[in-house]
């Protein structure tokens, strides 16, 4: 995994560095956008800070990131909050400001982590010897049924021969929760909850999941518990 760091202030990115001591990666620190443009590495992660000494954005920096490796996650390190706007519109997964306490900033990094994680995750599977291969990322739920395993997705409806205690373990660190004996669902496309103990789902006929009852308190504070992480 490669992971850029791009800051003009050198003593910063040498203690923001440290964040990374231990983990499976390559760490690579520019203080200008055009090092970026100019560099070969093709990044997996990228915490950049918006603004650089000569005032000029590192937005052109993430265009050419973006264009070798769409996956790449991207995080903004910065005091310049007004900027968050601009920077959404180039899919800036989270902004971590400078002055946040420490635990706070190893928070956020580790979730940048988990979204690169969960981007660069697949289901495989196969049934009545047709295969397929998905990303977590296009699957709204998952029902077992019969021993086997249908995946409701952007996809259609996809089955294979698992176990849901099998996959649940990977699922889980790409914002999946179990909320039924017969349900795992992706927090990401949870709308909100219903009435009626089931999750509604933002799909095109607004889908209900339903929660089962020893899973009731669990889901729910998983649910909310993420849904306020995304504010």
């Amino acid at each position: 995994m490669n992971i850029l760091l791009c800051d003009d202030d050198v003593n910063f990115l040498a203690d923001f560095e440290k964040h990374f001591y231990g983990l499976s990666c390559h760490v690579y620190k520019y203080t200008s956008a055009n090092d970026v443009i100019n560099s070969d590495v093709i990044f997996d992660i990228a915490f950049l800070d918006i603004v650089l000494s000569d005032d000029t954005l590192v937005f052109g920096a993430i265009e050419h990131i973006k264009n070798k490796n769409p996956k790449c996650v991207i995080s903004f390190v910065t005091n310049h909050i007004k900027y968050a706007p601009e920077g959404y519109e180039y899919k800036a997964f989270r902004y971590i400001l400078k002055n946040e306490p420490p635990q706070l900033i190893n928070r956020r990094i580790n979730d940048v982590l988990k979204e690169h994680y969960r981007l660069n995750t697949f289901i495989k599977g196969n049934y009545k010897g047709n295969s397929f291969s998905i990303s977590p990322s296009d699957v709204y739920y998952i029902e077992i049924l019969n021993h086997t395993l249908k995946l409701y997705s952007t996809r259609g409806v996809l089955e294979m021969y698992n176990k849901l205690k099998d996959i649940y373990p990977i699922l889980e660190e790409t914002g999946f929760i179990r909320c039924h004996r017969s349900y795992i669902v992706n927090l990401n496309y949870v709308r909100f909850v219903g009435k009626e103990n089931n999750f509604i789902l933002e799909t095109p006929d607004e889908v209900k999941v339903p929660i089962g009852i020893s899973y009731k308190t669990s889901a729910k504070e998983k649910y909310f518990n993420y849904a306020g992480k995304l504010l």
